[in-house]
């Protein structure tokens, strides 16, 4: 990078990858206690690491009383906070009681849809009021962590 940039040195190294493991699981495991406080979040959180994801950053899945949040460690360290904060907003959608996932449908305030239908309305113009409100959620929480 030129000396131009108006990016400093120590922001330029928190959104690059890390080689060190053991610093993305901190830099996760941080990215979740802020998520959790910024949406008011109580439940347990859990994290396993994706192998293979084919560029899937994260995913979560609701394990009896807790959270799953599955979590590719070798993406950017950006990209990782980005997909903590996206899959912690569905965590508080669905401890709010509007998400809710049963039997592979996606239950969002009532209505549900199969995994199809959600692939169509996903890629749609207007996308989907839950996915909408995490991608705007991802957003502001990756912008107001990283700052």
């Amino acid at each position: 990078f030129s000396q131009n940039t108006s990016l400093d040195k120590k922001r330029l190294e928190r959104l690059f990858k890390v080689s060190d493991i053991n610093n993305m699981k901190t830099l996760t495991k941080q990215a979740i206690e802020f998520s959790k406080k910024e949406l008011g979040i109580n439940a347990e959180i859990k994290v396993a690491n994706i192998k293979e994801s084919k560029g899937q950053v994260a995913s979560m899945a609701k394990t009896g009383g807790s959270y799953t949040l599955f979590i590719d460690e070798d993406s950017i360290k950006y990209a990782v906070v980005s997909a903590v904060c996206h899959e912690m907003t569905h965590v508080a959608q669905m401890e709010r009681g509007d998400l809710k996932q049963e039997k592979g449908l996606k239950i969002w305030k009532g209505v549900a849809m199969t995994q199809a239908e959600y692939n169509a309305q996903y890629h749609s113009e207007d996308g989907i009021e839950f996915e909408n409100e995490a991608f705007e959620m991802q957003r502001k929480l990756a912008s107001k962590f990283w700052e």
